[in-house]
């Protein structure tokens, strides 16, 4: 979204006075507090490269996806809320090659019920159009944990109870994503979903 954000800073509204100039490097995850003028003037020059960045990438969406060897490749952007989707146009790529659906449990105060996942699957699909959408089911576990969900401690979270092996234990996760997906497919007559 071009926002810089960082969190857990201890006490930052203790620390910060108001008026106080403060520079967020979401980039870096650093945040400096009354910064000199020479780190406020480094700053500004980084905000105007990245801009002029933006405008070289702007003249590069029309252009074709092709390597220097003549190989034609397909570029997708990766997407997990609604906030994506308008990327999907503005970047001028063929699809949406990873929906991260967990993104919708992880910011939700409660276990999205069907209704709720059908609204946003069917809003990605009416985005995207008749260009392809790659759905991952849930992931979620080890660094992925749901506020509304008891977490386990594990040794080893990456290899622990997550993506599949959380279906197996809980399948009424997969059946209620899988139902809302199918609903929202059929309601937007789009490419069938591919299991």
């Amino acid at each position: 979204l071009g926002i810089p954000a960082v969190w857990e800073i201890a006490n930052a509204t203790g620390v910060a006075d108001p008026g106080d100039a403060i520079i967020v490097d979401g980039a870096t995850g650093d945040v400096h507090m009354r910064p000199s003028p020479d780190m406020e003037a480094a700053y500004i020059e980084r905000v105007r490269l990245r801009a002029r960045r933006q405008l070289q990438y702007l003249a590069l969406r029309d252009k074709p996806c092709v390597t220097k060897d003549g190989e034609k490749i397909t570029l997708m952007i990766n997407a997990g809320l609604p906030v994506d989707l308008p990327h999907l146009d503005e970047t001028g790529a063929v699809g949406i090659g990873l929906f991260r659906t967990e993104l919708q449990f992880m910011v939700a105060a409660t276990f999205p019920r069907t209704a709720e996942q059908f609204s946003l699957y069917r809003a990605v699909l009416d985005a995207a159009g008749e260009k392809p959408v790659t759905f991952r089911t849930l992931d979620i576990g080890g660094d992925k944990v749901l506020p509304y969900m008891r977490n386990v401690e594990e040794e080893n979270p990456a290899l622990g109870v997550r993506g599949y092996r959380l279906v197996r234990t809980h399948p009424e996760l997969l059946d209620t994503q899988l139902e809302a997906l199918a609903h929202a497919q059929t309601e937007t007559g789009t490419t069938p979903l591919q299991w």
